[in-house]
């Protein structure tokens, strides 16, 4: 137990602030399942609305400080190749 009013209250916040941290991961790591998803179905249009709605969400949990800036670029790098590529192979499959 805490011997000062002042660590009373750190525990009190500790435990409101753990638990926003906790939901906002787990709104990232579901966008990131999402767009991964949307990806695989092969709908370039409804990939790229994912898509942009998760990196949205990867620039709002850095901008938290629940993950690190290297990691969200990374994320939002293999999306946007994933995506990119998806864009390009439509057109070339349309043509034939």
């Amino acid at each position: 137990m805490p011997s000062h009013k002042s660590n009373a209250k750190r525990m009190r916040q500790n435990v409101v602030l753990r638990e926003r941290n906790r939901a906002d991961r787990g709104t990232f790591r579901t966008a990131m399942k999402k767009a991964e998803t949307a990806l695989a179905s092969g709908d370039a249009a409804a990939a790229a609305t994912e898509v942009q709605t998760t990196l949205k969400i990867i620039g709002k949990t850095v901008k938290k400080g629940l993950i690190h800036e290297h990691k969200a670029a990374r994320h939002f790098s293999i999306l946007t190749k994933k995506l990119n590529a998806m864009s390009a192979a439509e057109p070339a499959a349309k043509s034939e």
